[in-house]
Parts: structure tokens; C-alpha cells; sequence
């Protein structure tokens, strides 16, 4: 008798500390928020310290919340997928157009960027000066699949292009097959001086930049308690822009 209930006792205490480990697992899950991004240096990256300008600023709002950011780097056109299946929350950096909204919820600006045309100097024949997009129609413009523009760029009937990579649309410009590139402007000039360092100077913006904006998270709205996170990240968000957390990340990069 005395051997049963021994053995009885070992099994509760087994027993108990099992829930306690998958009660402990639970709650560390449930610290963990996952995110989306894409290769987007300077400000997403997998191959860069911190993921990137972007990723660091998400990172510490994430933090400032009391979670833990896990990230996935994907194809934009994945990232927006993964969003709306909810199989993460968010994606990241991306425009606030009215089609999105549509289909997500968005975050505070997380930080406001220049969208520009580059040129080639050895190449380009075009005007510099436009004033609706619609004066762009005689040239041919290379675009990043999964981008904001593409709808607008439709519509206006211009002569895009698309690659799935940034990389792609410097090397179409330095080599003159497509008269303009659109992208970001720190994100063009990264890209110019990684790929074609000792021609910087070969390269130039349209006076004009297609649209200065914000950046944001695009959030799921199936992903749980999806609301409630959006409130206390903005909430973070705007906490560490007044401690100047924000300001010290982009001092050093």
C-alpha cells in the first residue's frame, strides 16, 4: 500500500510539473509576435546587423510592448499573403494605399521615406522635369513586384516592367535597358554604391520624387487579439520616438 501511494505521489508530481513546462512554453509563445519583411536594405535585411534601419526601429517598439519580435524574410507578394492568412501579424515596411486598407489594418508611420526615379547620365535621354505621372508614359520604367505604385502606374498606362529583386532594376539601368528606375532614395543609392561603387557619380534622381510618405506595418486583421496588439504598439511606438530611441538608431546607421 505504502509503494502505491508513493507512486501515485511521483505521478502527480510528474504530472504537475508537465503542466507547469507547457504552461511555461505557452506563456513564452505567447511573448513572441511574428513579423514579415523582405530584403529592403538599407532598412530591411537579413544579411545586415539589427535586420536593418526599419527592422531595429519595429524591434524596439516590439520590446517596448514586453514581447519579442521573430521574423520571417520572405518575397514581398509572400509577405502580404502571410499577413492576410494571419499567419503572422504584420509585414513590414510598407505604403498605406486605399486597396490595402481594404484588406489590412495599419500602424502608426513608422518612419517617412522618398520615393524617387534614378537615372542613368550615360543613358538618359528623357526630361527631368514631369509634373503628372501621366508625362512618364514615352519612357520605360522598371518597378519591384508587389509595390505600392503598381495599381497607379496601371491606370496611367506607363511602360513598367517588373523584377522581383531591387538589384535587377540598378544593373537594367547601368546597362540602358530601361530609361528610369523607381525605388527609395536611400534604398537606390545603397544599392548603386554596393553594386557599382566607382560609378556613384553616373547616376542621378528626377528633381521631382514620385510621393515622400510613411512606411508602416501592414496588419493582419485574422491574426488574434490583432486590434489590441496594433493599440499597444502604437503606444510603444510613440514612447520610444519621445525618448529618442528612434532618432538613436538612424544616428547610427
Amino acid at each position: 500500500m505504502e509503494t502505491t501511494n508513493k507512486t501515485k505521489f511521483q505521478s502527480t508530481i510528474l504530472f504537475v510539473l508537465l503542466l507547469c513546462t507547457v504552461a511555461h512554453i505557452h506563456a513564452a509563445e505567447d511573448h513572441i509576435l511574428p513579423l514579415a519583411t523582405g530584403e529592403y536594405p538599407p532598412y530591411s535585411s537579413s544579411d545586415v546587423a539589427g535586420y536593418g534601419v526599419m527592422t531595429e526601429i519595429v524591434s524596439a517598439a516590439v520590446k517596448e510592448m514586453g514581447m519579442e519580435p521573430k521574423y520571417g524574410f520572405y518575397p514581398w507578394k509572400r509577405c502580404e499573403f502571410v499577413v492576410k492568412k494571419g499567419e503572422v501579424w504584420a509585414a513590414f515596411p510598407y505604403g498605406y494605399t486605399k486597396e490595402r486598407k481594404e484588406n489590412f489594418l495599419f500602424s502608426d508611420v513608422l518612419l517617412v521615406t522618398s520615393t524617387q526615379f534614378f537615372y542613368s547620365k550615360r543613358h538618359y535621354k528623357g526630361l527631368l522635369d514631369w509634373k503628372v505621372i501621366e508625362d512618364l508614359k514615352p519612357l520605360s520604367i522598371e518597378g519591384t513586384n508587389g509595390y505600392y505604385y503598381e495599381n497607379e502606374f496601371k491606370r496611367a498606362g506607363l511602360n513598367l516592367t517588373y523584377s522581383n529583386k531591387e538589384e535587377v532594376g540598378i544593373r537594367k539601368l547601368r546597362h540602358g535597358r530601361v530609361d528610369l528606375f523607381i525605388t527609395d532614395e536611400l534604398v537606390g543609392w545603397h544599392l548603386i554604391r554596393k553594386q557599382f561603387p566607382r560609378e556613384v557619380g553616373d547616376f542621378d534622381v528626377l528633381p521631382k520624387a514620385h510621393e515622400t510618405s510613411g512606411n508602416y506595418l501592414m496588419i493582419s486583421r485574422d491574426y488574434p487579439n490583432s486590434k489590441e496588439l496594433l493599440s499597444k504598439f502604437n503606444f510603444a511606438l510613440r514612447s520610444i520616438k519621445k525618448r529618442g530611441v528612434v532618432d538613436q538608431i538612424l544616428e547610427g546607421n
